[in-house]
């Protein structure tokens, strides 16, 4: 989703919304991303830290992280951070 739709999405509302401090275009793609459950994904260290601590769960977190990992580039350039 981080790849293609959020990053499709940001460059149409850009097209849209011509101003580089365009609040409305802010709004418009906040309320792309809560739709499209993206705060959970962020919210992700603060599930972590308040689940319940099992050791089965550490290879599921692990790959979670890694995966995280791996989207920063993408998080960065889409997000604008």
């Amino acid at each position: 989703a981080v790849k293609v739709l959020f990053a499709s999405e940001r460059r149409l509302l850009n097209l849209i919304f011509d101003d580089a401090d365009c609040k409305e275009r802010d709004d418009c793609f906040g309320e792309i991303v809560e739709q499209g459950n993206m705060i959970m994904f962020f919210r992700f260290g603060e599930a972590i830290a308040y689940s319940e601590k099992q050791p089965e769960k550490l290879f599921k977190l692990l790959d979670m992280l890694e995966m995280l990992d791996r989207l920063k580039p993408n998080v960065g350039e889409v997000f604008g951070g």
